[in-house]
């Protein structure tokens, strides 16, 4: 009996490894369109025959210096959010992706704020910091009860 996938969509769960990309490819010849779900993003684009780069295109140069401007801006504040995010962030990427980063993070800022046409509520340099502190805390419990510990 044969059959047909043609204009319908197929969701594979672990498509990116075993035998994933088979089942993904035998499915994508029926005339599916084929959806991957995986947690490695990296093998899910390989399933997907992308190769997709972490790199900013230089296709818009206007957004890309308005992105350095902001985020330089907000590396050098003091006490806010995006000053501690800086922080954080300095020492796994570096100084000029961590600048792209945090003028990522106020464009996203600034979109929803306009889109949900809310005021612009900033956070302070406390709440990143204790957003952190709690989950090291549950973290180090955890930890202790594996170990047979009683966690205070």
């Amino acid at each position: 009996m044969k059959f047909s996938l043609r204009n319908k969509s197929a969701v594979v769960t672990g498509g990116g490894s075993g035998i994933g990309p088979a089942i993904c490819l035998a499915i994508a010849e029926q005339g599916a369109m084929v959806h991957i779900l995986e947690l490695q993003v990296e093998h899910a684009n390989e399933t997907a025959g992308k190769n997709k780069s972490g790199r900013i295109t230089h296709d818009n140069k206007n957004l890309r210096s308005t992105l350095v401007e902001l985020g330089s801006t907000a590396s050098r504040t003091k006490d806010t959010n995006f000053g501690a995010k800086h922080k954080s962030m300095v020492g796994r990427r570096g100084k000029k992706k961590t600048i792209i980063a945090l003028g990522h993070k106020i464009l996203i800022a600034a979109y929803y704020t306009i889109k949900e046409k809310m005021p612009y509520k900033e956070l302070g340099e406390d709440d990143l910091n204790n957003f952190r502190r709690d989950k090291v805390v549950v973290y180090h419990k955890k930890q202790l009860a594996n170990l047979g510990e009683e966690a205070f």
